[in-house]
């Protein structure tokens, strides 16, 4: 990518990110209040049901919490950026690729400070630094690498089936409570856990745990999905560039 393309992929960005939750009264404090609310409604409620077989319930609950929203949030704010970017498109000529990377790396910014409030948090509730701690990258890669490359697909499905914003948001709801965000996954049968193991987002948050609280992982799992996302990314991208501009004329005429 060539250095002008560079330096506007990151004024996007920012612009983008200084738009995030602009319109609430917090701003983007917003952005970190909302898994602290989250993290207590769910604490409150699950607590005593679901904790007991658990070390540290509220350090496997806010862990499994910000890896989840940032996936959750990210193919979200990425699927309807180009609509958003629609009279930037319609006048001027790049990469249109850069407006989805914009979005989702104006989501990135914010999980950057999510995770370093979160290892303050576990700092504080008595989570010891360990070595795990400096593999952090390693998860937060395998992360990005399949929230992206869902994304670019969301993107250009939108494109395709105005609805997808919809199904997409119910998707995520049901894959909520199909990923063991605020329950652990040794509740479940044998049989419940080797379905479970199709969702590419138990593996993401398992190598986080892994990582920050020292929490078994499944190795091949991880290494499975790491392969298919870096795959999916590096697909979705060439899909992107060579089918968008087909559909492009779908939001940018006037």
């Amino acid at each position: 990518m060539r250095s002008s393309y560079l330096r506007l992929l990151w004024q996007l960005t920012w612009a983008e990110f200084k738009l995030l939750d602009q319109s609430t009264v917090t701003g983007f404090f917003w952005t970190l209040l909302q898994p602290a609310l989250m993290f207590v409604v769910l604490y409150a409620l699950f607590t005593r049901l679901l904790g007991h077989g658990v070390d540290n319930y509220p350090a496997y609950l806010v862990t499994g919490l910000v890896g989840w929203r940032f996936f959750e949030k990210s193919t979200s704010y990425a699927l309807n950026s180009l609509k958003r970017k629609a009279s930037l498109l319609r006048n001027f000529r790049f990469p249109r690729e850069l407006i989805v990377l914009s979005a989702f790396g104006s989501v990135l910014i914010a999980h950057a400070a999510e995770l370093v409030v979160l290892l303050g948090f576990l700092a504080a509730i008595g989570i010891r630094p360990g070595a795990g701690w400096l593999l952090l990258p390693l998860p937060v890669l395998l992360n990005i690498l399949l929230a992206l490359g869902v994304s670019m697909v969301l993107a250009m499905l939108v494109l395709v089936y105005e609805d997808m914003e919809r199904i997409w948001s119910i998707l995520m709801t049901a894959a909520f409570f199909l990923t063991p965000v605020f329950y652990p996954a040794s509740m479940l049968t044998e049989s419940q856990r080797g379905l479970l193991a199709l969702n590419p987002m138990v593996h993401v948050l398992d190598a986080f745990r892994w990582s920050l609280l020292a929490t078994p992982v499944s190795s091949i799992g991880a290494v499975v999905v790491l392969a298919g996302a870096a795959v999916l990314s590096a697909a979705s991208f060439f899909l992107f560039r060579r089918n968008a501009l087909r559909w492009m004329d779908r939001i940018i005429s006037p």
